[in-house]
């Protein structure tokens, strides 16, 4: 045997972009559920995605995972490590990363939070001046939007309910129902 040249022996077998492909749906769908290993599957997927931005996957997560998703995440590596650079919107999922991104990662939080609060305040002061005039239907339809709009956003404010998924969609959508009530001349954002 040549010292400088060692033989070379296949480390992995060849994965195909179409088992790539299946692997990265599967995981995608783990990652969005509310299982156990999905954190873990989100992670994969976002530091693949942006490791930089996103946070990094710690690899001892391989050894934590079930068998099955361990094993595509490995596929997912496998291909990579034949095909080079090519991340998951190359198999059609641009969509579901960056709703990912969105569900498991702070980057609008802030923000949206901060926005729910101040349509709160809002919808409670045009409630308290509503309640104060002269009680016709209008108004009273008005009252009963605002609060029926609003009714369900303390809830989805909760620390433990904003990662759920769809949660920062109903906020954005509450918050928009509840400005349109409030000032039905402005467009919602």
């Amino acid at each position: 045997m040549d010292q400088n040249n060692p033989p070379r022996r296949p480390l992995m077998r060849a994965v195909s972009f179409d088992e790539a492909g299946a692997a990265i749906a599967r995981l995608l769908d783990i990652a969005h559920s509310d299982t156990g290993q999905s954190q873990r599957v989100a992670d994969f997927l976002l530091a693949w995605w942006n490791g930089d931005d996103l946070g990094h996957f710690p690899v001892l997560h391989l050894a934590n995972c079930d068998t099955e998703i361990s094993e595509d995440m490995l596929v997912i590596m496998a291909y990579l490590a034949s095909a080079g650079t090519t991340y998951a919107n190359a198999w059609g999922h641009d969509a579901a990363m960056r709703e990912l991104v969105m569900a498991r990662r702070d980057i609008d939080l802030p923000a949206l939070v901060d926005e729910a609060h101040e349509t709160l305040a809002a919808a409670f002061a045009e409630i308290r001046f509503l309640a104060g005039r002269p009680a016709t239907d209008a108004t009273m339809k008005t009252i009963r939007d605002l609060c029926g709009t609003l009714e369900h956003l303390p809830r989805w404010l909760r620390p433990g309910r904003l990662h759920e998924t769809g949660a920062r969609q109903t906020i954005r959508a509450t918050i928009d129902d509840a400005k349109a009530l409030i000032d039905p001349g402005k467009p919602a954002t």
